[in-house]
């Protein structure tokens, strides 16, 4: 079997990662909330609140240049 390469994950600014969470490897994250116990298979929008096994968005935010 052959192992997967490690890979690492960009936490970038005013993210919120909540505990027992997975998330993907190799991903960029900005402005973006996982909720407790989310299972993320691909990368999250930027200013969106996901949660769910698998993880689904849930809410759209607004950004600075929106409120």
């Amino acid at each position: 079997m052959i192992a997967a390469q490690p890979r690492p994950v960009t936490i970038g600014e005013g993210v919120w990662i909540c505990s027992g969470h997975h998330l993907p490897r190799g991903d960029d994250w900005d402005h973006a909330v996982v909720g407790p116990g989310a299972v993320v298979m691909r990368n999250v929008p930027p200013y969106t609140v996901v949660a769910g096994n698998p993880a689904k968005v849930v809410r759209r935010l607004k950004s600075k240049d929106q409120r």
